[in-house]
């Protein structure tokens, strides 16, 4: 997927709740266990790196797996500033 296409899909989540609006204070990494990515919703493999991280939000939180490069943009996306 490129990245255009990456940013409006989870521009899409971030707007109706599917993906949190706040970051993750903590998050950490290691190999894919075959996890499906929260943004992109496809496998992370192996051979691929996955960030887990819990946003806490005030009606509690939630764990979310992701491809390193959808944890990136789903970051930058949920950091910007609403037009």
């Amino acid at each position: 997927m490129d990245e255009q296409a990456l940013r409006a899909l989870i521009s899409t989540k971030l707007q109706d709740g599917r993906l949190p609006k706040i970051s993750a204070p903590r998050v950490w990494g290691g190999s894919g266990r075959g996890e499906t990515c929260a943004a992109c919703e496809t496998t992370i493999t192996s051979d691929e790196l996955a960030v887990e991280g819990t946003p806490v939000a005030a009606d509690g939180s939630i764990s979310i797996i992701l491809h390193v490069r959808c944890f990136h943009v789903w970051n930058r996306e949920a950091l910007a500033p609403e037009s």
